[in-house]
């Protein structure tokens, strides 16, 4: 039986790869060169006729003044005869006062009859000091309020 010597080694697989590339590009001249050959030259391509050289136009028209552009513009909209009237309201039967106000002294008069008079008040309660005595008092005091400038003015006035 043969041995593990009696095999010959293995042998190992030859290295692949990529190649390298031997061939030399194209550089930049050459492709300017390679471009401007495919292109026409000056006397390749027929011009044709030559135009007519004529002499330039200036603007004759007229333009528009500003107040032409104004009156342009105000021919545009509307006018206040293009719109319909406003309607007015109504009118309404007013009312006027006829009344006549009292008068200052028509109030001092409508609130003195709802006072009480002299004769209607208890006199049993009202005494007078005069001298150190008390009197029965036989006059009666009666405050009446005037009113003058807006103002309540108070007078005294005794009834008997």
């Amino acid at each position: 039986m043969p041995g593990p010597a009696d095999y010959p080694p293995p042998v190992p697989p030859k290295p692949s790869g990529g190649k390298f590339n031997m061939s030399k590009p194209k550089s930049d001249i050459d492709w300017i060169i390679t471009r401007a050959s495919q292109m026409p030259g000056p006397g390749d391509t027929d011009p044709g006729p030559a135009p007519k050289v004529t002499g330039g136009k200036f603007n004759t028209g007229k333009s528009k003044s500003d107040v032409e552009w104004r009156i342009y513009r105000a021919a545009q909209i509307p006018g206040p005869a293009d719109y319909p009237p406003v309607p007015l309201p109504k009118p309404t039967g007013g009312k006027f006062n006829l009344s006549k106000p009292k008068t200052d002294l028509e109030w001092i008069e409508a609130r003195s009859r709802q006072l009480p008079g002299p004769g209607q008040y208890d006199q049993g309660g009202l005494t007078k000091m005069s001298g150190g005595e008390c009197h029965r008092c036989a006059a009666l005091w009666w405050l009446l309020c005037i009113p003058i400038d807006g103002v309540l003015v108070g007078r005294q006035v005794q009834y008997e």
